[in-house]
């Protein structure tokens, strides 16, 4: 806590009295005498009051986690407490609205009503763009009915759970909606039944000993050499009838804008395809990819709302070229045959089938 005093005010109280003064000196006026008590006497009332009143103030914001859409408006509830008898003025809270993904911040000032027993206030918002936002009360200022004196409490933002409120901010659907993916389904689906045949295309999960019935060509036999046991390769499927969606992000942040819009509406229409979807995000920060199962709208909004969660930076670390991206998931998925890629250059966006 802070105390702090108004400089303006100050000097416009000096002012005042200083007027009267020179009143009395005319005048000899009692009216003036006692208009000088009250300046006196007013404002020494007024802070010990409100000294003793504003440890009982505070703030929370109520709202909980939203996901939204860019472009979308929704309603913050910010509610503020005052367990005294007297009212204040009201109270002035600096709030932080900071872009996880992107990581950009700005501040808003909003003041809010201090009556006795606390009051709510509604504070609309529109989220303009993509990203997973994190609404903060850095700061609040309650002031005296003089304004003379204030007071200023900093929040723990980050062990304060009430003093913060998550919003994620999705690509809109409908981005792209016209275009024809049929070529896509068909290509990838191809690719993959064109090496299918006397091969696996499934992702090695796990190696444990040989059971009865397991196939023969699962058999990992270097290890089994080491161990003198027989040991098999567990696999999950990463292909027959999956598309796997791979895409990566850049340092330039409209790129990355127009990638995480146009994969979005891509995902979301094909939803509509009989095949399975898995979308694999590049992430620079380990090499390697983060892995997302697409089943349903629910699913890609919730992968999206994960994406968006962790810092572009970690993402990219540098932009990575596309013959680097390929080699990468051929060595971390070797029995993926083909995959969607998507692209942002200077022709614009592209989904193109790699194989």
């Amino acid at each position: 806590m802070r105390i702090g005093i108004s400089v303006f005010r100050w000097l416009g109280y000096l002012i005042i009295g200083a007027l009267l003064g020179v009143l009395f000196s005319m005048f000899r006026s009692y009216f003036v005498v006692v208009a000088m008590i009250v300046l006196i006497i007013l404002p020494f009332i007024s802070v010990v009051s409100f000294l003793f009143e504003a440890k009982k103030t505070g703030v929370e914001i109520l709202s909980h986690i939203t996901i939204l859409t860019e472009g979308e408006e929704t309603d913050v509830l910010i509610s503020s407490k005052n367990d005294g008898f007297i009212p204040l003025p009201g109270m002035d809270a600096k709030l932080e609205i900071s872009n996880v993904f992107f990581g950009t911040s700005a501040d808003i000032l909003v003041s809010v009503p201090l009556r006795s027993g606390g009051d709510k206030l509604v504070l609309p918002l529109v989220v303009t763009d993509l990203g997973s936002y994190r609404l903060s009360i850095k700061d609040i200022k309650v002031s005296d009915w003089t304004g003379l004196f204030h007071v200023k409490f900093a929040n723990e933002i980050e062990t304060d759970p009430t003093k913060t409120v998550y919003i994620k901010a999705l690509p809109t659907k409908s981005y792209r909606q016209t275009e024809d993916i049929s070529g896509l389904e068909t290509g990838a689906v191809e690719a993959e039944e064109s090496v299918r045949k006397g091969s696996d295309t499934s992702e090695v999960n796990e190696i444990r000993e040989y059971m009865e019935g397991d196939r023969i060509r699962d058999i990992h036999w270097k290890i089994s050499a080491r161990t003198d046991e027989l040991m098999v390769k567990v696999r999950s499927s990463m292909s027959g009838t999956d598309i796997v969606v791979v895409l990566n992000f850049f340092k330039d942040a409209d790129r990355t804008r127009h990638i995480l819009r146009y994969s979005y509406g891509l995902l979301n229409r094909m939803l509509t395809l009989e095949s399975g979807l898995r979308l694999l995000v590049y992430d620079a920060s380990k090499t390697g990819f983060d892995e997302y199962v697409i089943g349903d709208e629910s699913a890609l909004m919730q992968a999206y709302a994960v994406i968006l969660n962790k810092p572009l930076d970690v993402y990219t670390g540098s932009d990575v070229t596309e013959e680097a991206l390929r080699e990468y998931v051929n060595r971390i998925y070797p029995f993926l045959e083909s995959y969607v890629r998507l692209n942002v250059d200077e022709k614009g966006v592209s989904a193109d089938v790699i194989s």
